[in-house]
Order: structure tokens, then C-alpha cells, then sequence
């Protein structure tokens, strides 16, 4: 996750600092603009549904404000059918078979994404309103560097081919 807040604080530094605004057309600038806010919706979105969850069920407030806090959630809906479509849409321009098993854990995995997504955003604007700008390192265990050392093979990789089902 320190990784996505780091990319989400960059997000944000970069629309805070304008050069968007340079861009040079309309469509240009407001694309920009929603991919660069991205982090702050993301943020919002992490903090309305647990609120709206509280609102229906606990506290019981009025419906008008129970559904304006729900609207986040009818977004992450219609965030998935884009996402399943994007899905079947590179898999028919590419040729992949897919099964609906595919789309069940696309589905099934989203709002865990959101969540993480959402987790991330959140932290990212805290470390913006703190004033914590320092670049954040992700450990690494360094695993890729390392050697694998050699095995002996086994009888089955010794035998000549055609005789493996011998042994």
C-alpha cells in the first residue's frame, strides 16, 4: 500500500503544482484534472461508506441523507460493469479465452481493490495535509538477487526419454 500512496501523493502534487493547466485543449485539461483528483474521490469514497453504512443501520438518520452518502457505492457498481467490459473487450481484441469463473473474481475482487485503493488514497492526503513530502521507500528483500544453487536431479530426469514411466 506504501507504494499506491506513494503514486497517489505524486497524483496530487502534480495537480496542486498546475502545469495541467498548460494543456492544450479543453478535453485535454479536463481529463487531467479527473485523473490527477482521482486520489481525493478515491479518499472521499473510503470515508462515505463506512459513514453511510453507520447512517442506515445505527443511527438511523433520514433517508435523503442515507442515500446522498450512498452514492459513492452506485459509483463503485458502475465502476465494475466499465471494468467487466474493459475485461471482455481485451479479451475479444486479443484472442483470450475466459470463463465466467474470469468474471466472478474480477466481480468478487473489486471492492477489495477499492478498498485497498481507497486505504491508500486517504493516506496520501494525510501525508499531504501534514506536510509528510519526504519519498517514502519500499523495503525489498532483495529475493531476486539471489543465486538458486544447483540440485542434483532426480531419477526420473536422469532416465533417457521414452523411459521415464520405467522407474
Amino acid at each position: 500500500m506504501v507504494q499506491r500512496s506513494r503514486w497517489m501523493l505524486g497524483f496530487i502534487q502534480v495537480l496542486l503544482k498546475g502545469d495541467w493547466r498548460d494543456l492544450p485543449t479543453l478535453r485535454q485539461r479536463l481529463l487531467a484534472l479527473e485523473m490527477l483528483a482521482m486520489p481525493f474521490f478515491q479518499a472521499l469514497a473510503g470515508l462515505l461508506l463506512p459513514t453511510s453504512l453507520l447512517l442506515a443501520v445505527v443511527l438511523r438518520a433520514p433517508v435523503t441523507l442515507v442515500l446522498l452518502y450512498w452514492l459513492p457505492l452506485g459509483l463503485a457498481v458502475m465502476l465494475v460493469v466499465a471494468e467487466q467490459a474493459a475485461f471482455q473487450e481485451f479479451r475479444r481484441a486479443y484472442g483470450l479465452r475466459a470463463t465466467w469463473v474470469d468474471s466472478v473474481r474480477l466481480v468478487v475482487g473489486a471492492p477489495f481493490y477499492q478498498l485497498v485503493l481507497s486505504a491508500a488514497a486517504l493516506r496520501a492526503t494525510v501525508r499531504l495535509a501534514r506536510g509528510q513530502l519526504e519519498w517514502e521507500k519500499t523495503t525489498h528483500l532483495g529475493a531476486h538477487h539471489t543465486v538458486p544453487t544447483p540440485r542434483e536431479p532426480g531419477p526420473r530426469e536422469l532416465a533417457p526419454r521414452g523411459l521415464e514411466g520405467a522407474l
